[in-house]
């Protein structure tokens, strides 16, 4: 009898944890989706702006304006942006595979770093670079007003000359289950005729085969 009553209480549980599963699963799904939607309908326009400050960097030239001066005070940074928590596949751990690739491409010297998002903390340890801030928590979905901070402190790091260049890496979303690496120089703001255009195949009838890049 005893066996049966502890059968029951283990059925009894079993039902109960598949019922806070779903409703996790539930929950999951909804941040997924309003994620993915804010992912996507952003992207237009991030890119477009990219394509515009571009355009305007290659027309002005340096002398215009302070995030377009390039120069050999400070030091290099690097803006990682990584998941707060885990539960994200092997996102976090492409990052910062990529990431090292990326630096060891890119740069000579151990760059700082500003780190958005707890599991870039970790990278930054174990790598033993220099950690310049941290941005962690932000509140999703992620606002105009949530980047300020992150933008103030970039811009005003380059334009007193304590920072020589600033570079981003993160995960771009591609699809539920694929997101590549995407790093490139936030600052100063590049003049390559590569990054107007939106597409390798425009690039090639405007600048020669040799200085075609492909993203």
């Amino acid at each position: 009898m005893a066996n049966v009553q502890h059968l029951k209480r283990r059925i009894k549980t079993a039902k109960n944890i598949k019922q806070i599963t779903k409703a996790m699963e539930m929950v999951a799904a909804s941040k997924m989706r309003r994620a993915q939607s804010q992912a996507l309908s952003s992207r237009p326009y991030s890119r477009k702006m990219q394509a515009t400050l571009s355009t305007i960097a290659t027309l002005a030239g340096e002398a215009q304006h302070a995030l377009l001066e390039t120069h050999d005070e400070g030091n290099e940074v690097i803006v990682l942006v990584s998941t707060d928590k885990s539960l994200a596949g092997s996102l976090n751990t492409n990052l910062f595979r990529g990431t090292d690739e990326y630096i060891k491409d890119n740069f000579s010297n151990k760059p700082d770093s500003i780190i958005v998002g707890q599991k870039a903390r970790q990278f930054v340890r174990s790598y033993k670079y220099k950690l310049i801030a941290e941005f962690t928590n932000i509140p999703d979905p992620v606002s105009f007003s949530d980047s300020l901070a992150i933008s103030k402190l970039i811009t005003d790091g380059f334009v007193n000359k304590e920072y020589q260049t600033v570079h981003i890496v993160y995960m771009d979303f591609v699809s539920t289950l694929i997101q590549k690496i995407r790093g490139f120089k936030l600052l100063p703001l590049s003049t390559d005729w590569e990054t107007i255009v939106e597409s390798p195949e425009e690039a090639m009838n405007i600048v020669s085969p040799e200085k075609t890049t492909y993203v």
